[in-house]
C-alpha cells in the first residue's frame, strides 16, 4: 500500500516500528563464501506457517547504490539523477517444500567488472497470491578494498535472521 502522510502527523517512523514487532512469518538466513572471485550467496528459509506455504516463494535480489545518470537530453537535461536499489540482477521464485523450507546458493556477480562497494544483496519471501511480504532480509556484500589493492574485500559471512530471532552480525576479513 502507498504511505500518505497526513497534513499534521507524521507516523511513518511509528508505522515502521510497528511492523519491525510483529512477529515474522517466515526466517531467511544469508550467509556469504567469499573464497572465490564471484562471492557465493547461501540461503535458507523456513518456518511460514502452513497457510502461507502454499502460495510463499522466494526471491533473490542483487541491487546497487549510488548510481547516477547525467542526463544529456529531454525535460532533465543538464542535471545529475542519484539512483539507489537498482536492482541489478533478480532470481526466483524459488519453491518452498511442503514443510515450509527452501535452500538457494548463488553466485553474486560483479557488474561491469568494476567491484562496486555499493552492492548488496536481498531476499525476501512473498506471497504471490496476495503480493504480501512474509519476510524480508538485506545485506552487503562488498566493501571498499584497501589503497594498496584494486581488488574488492567481500563480506566474510552473514547469518541473520530479522525481528530480534537471531543475529550474527558480518564480519570483515
Amino acid at each position: 500500500a502507498d504511505y500518505r502522510r497526513a497534513p499534521f502527523r507524521d507516523d511513518f517512523g511509528e508505522r515502521i516500528a510497528a511492523i519491525n514487532h510483529q512477529k515474522s512469518r517466515a526466517h531467511i538466513h544469508l550467509a556469504i563464501d567469499t573464497g572465490s572471485d564471484m562471492p557465493l550467496l547461501r540461503g535458507k528459509v523456513n518456518g511460514p506457517a502452513v497457510a502461507d506455504r502454499g502460495t510463499a516463494e522466494v526471491f533473490i535480489a542483487v541491487y546497487e547504490n549510488g548510481l547516477v545518470t547525467e542526463v544529456r537530453a529531454g525535460e532533465n537535461r543538464g542535471k545529475r539523477l542519484a539512483h539507489d536499489y537498482v536492482v541489478r540482477k533478480l532470481t526466483g521464485p524459488v519453491a518452498l517444500d511442503a514443510a515450509g523450507g527452501a535452500k538457494f546458493e548463488q553466485r553474486l556477480p560483479l557488474f561491469s567488472g568494476n567491484p562496486s562497494t555499493n552492492l548488496h544483496v536481498a531476499a525476501f519471501v512473498q506471497d504471490v497470491k496476495t503480493g504480501a511480504t512474509l519476510q524480508a532480509l538485506a545485506l552487503p556484500y562488498c566493501i571498499a578494498g584497501d589503497a594498496t589493492s584494486t581488488r574488492p574485500r567481500f563480506r566474510k559471512q552473514g547469518v541473520m535472521a530479522v525481528n530480534g530471532i537471531h543475529t550474527t552480525r558480518p564480519q570483515l576479513y
